[in-house]
């Protein structure tokens, strides 16, 4: 049976090493206040925490050592006529030695439940932690209201700027294709004009001019729909069409230029149609960019070769080269907007690196597909699949129409 005997136990001894436990933590001290408010009695370490803010008088005013009690003589007296529970002071901060601020918290409280003439205990707690703690929380909510305002801005400014763009780039578009109709208009003209048929090199050069006339017509589509792709605004309109149409035009466009270069071209073709749902413009514009991919990195006597065949649920086009090839990390960064390869970048090939990454976007709006095999100095293989029925085909951000 547990013992109950005050010998073991006293109230007093249990109280002490209460205390004694307490204050020996160092962030927590107590001193007993008389009822006259005259400092009796301190914990060991209350000097130590406390004189950080000046020596500790003996038989001292409370209010002459620790000023913050000025003005609260009446509170302290309620509790001393048993009237109140504790005063408390949750923040009081002080100036050390060293110029730092410290932080502490003060509870007046009775010092006898029964007498109210015992005088008060003063619990004193340093909240260094604490309340440096809550400074960095507020301060770092102020600064994240701040990064939220700087980016609301900056998002703002980013939008106006994104629509100028847009305008931008439509009048660029406008201005430029004006002049570049005028070319053509005159090349053509100028073709007719030369009736000499031995006079091959004019002839040369007029072609020459329409190529370039088309590429840059290209240049001005690919950056109005790189626009289109940025704003989540592709738009498509896919119908069921022969894909056989497709590469027959695409060919008669730069079987010339391909020629020209020294490039044998060769087709092998599925007889009969194949039947794809796309969008008849943009499947045009997916296999002229690939085909001219081919061209552009094919080197003379080099061999480039178009195959086309139906499966059951795709049009199918493969475009094989014999051109410079890449490696695995090529492969890797195909598609991404602006890459292009080393051996592309240091040699004289010009281009802009969009174009793959229109194919590609081109061909996730008409729920199609692209696969790519090459080997660095070997050449390169792009076969392109388009579904061949009606399916769940969405644009980007804005659905088919």
């Amino acid at each position: 049976m547990m013992s109950t005997h005050n010998d073991y136990f006293s109230q007093s001894s249990v109280s002490a090493r209460v205390a004694e436990i307490i204050t020996g933590q160092e962030r927590v001290a107590y001193l007993t206040v008389s009822p006259g408010l005259i400092i009796q009695t301190c914990s060991a370490n209350a000097r130590k925490l406390l004189d950080r803010a000046g020596s500790l008088p003996e038989k001292a005013m409370l209010t002459d050592f620790i000023w913050e009690f000025v003005g609260v003589e009446d509170e302290l007296e309620k509790i001393l006529a048993g009237e109140m529970d504790e005063y408390r002071l949750e923040t009081v901060n002080w100036i050390n030695d060293k110029g730092e601020v410290e932080y502490y918290e003060m509870t007046a409280l009775p010092l006898s439940d029964k007498k109210t003439d015992a005088g008060l205990i003063l619990l004193v707690e340093e909240k260094n932690q604490v309340y440096s703690l809550q400074q960095r929380v507020v301060q770092d909510r102020n600064e994240l209201r701040l990064l939220q305002l700087n980016l609301a801005e900056a998002n703002a400014n980013l939008q106006r700027l994104n629509r100028l763009k847009s305008v931008f780039m439509s009048m660029v578009a406008h201005d430029l294709r004006g002049p570049l109709t005028g070319i053509l208009g005159y090349a053509q003209l100028l073709n007719l004009l030369i009736k000499d048929e031995e006079n091959e090199t004019g002839r040369e050069y007029i072609a020459r001019i329409q190529d370039q006339v088309g590429h840059m017509n290209r240049l001005i589509a690919d950056m109005l729909d790189l626009d289109q792709i940025d704003k989540g605004m592709l738009r498509v309109h896919p119908v069921i069409f022969d894909l056989n149409d497709t590469i027959d035009e695409g060919i008669e466009i730069l079987k010339d230029v391909i020629l020209r270069k020294g490039l044998v071209l060769q087709t092998d073709i599925q007889d009969g149609p194949i039947p794809i749902f796309a969008d008849p413009k943009r499947a045009a514009q997916i296999f002229h960019n690939l085909l001219n991919n081919a061209h552009k990195y094919s080197l003379a006597g080099g061999t480039i070769t178009v195959t086309a065949w139906s499966e059951p649920e795709w049009g199918v086009f493969r475009i094989t080269d014999t051109g410079v090839g890449m490696d695995d990390e090529d492969l890797g960064n195909l598609f991404q907007l602006y890459y292009r390869t080393e051996k592309a970048r240091t040699s004289r090939t010009k281009g802009t690196g969009i174009g793959l990454f229109i194919v590609k976007s081109l061909l996730d709006a008409l729920s199609g597909k692209i696969e790519v095999t090459s080997k660095s100095g070997e050449g390169s293989e792009f076969t392109v699949y388009f579904p061949k029925y009606s399916t769940e085909t969405t644009a980007q951000g804005e659905g088919t129409e």
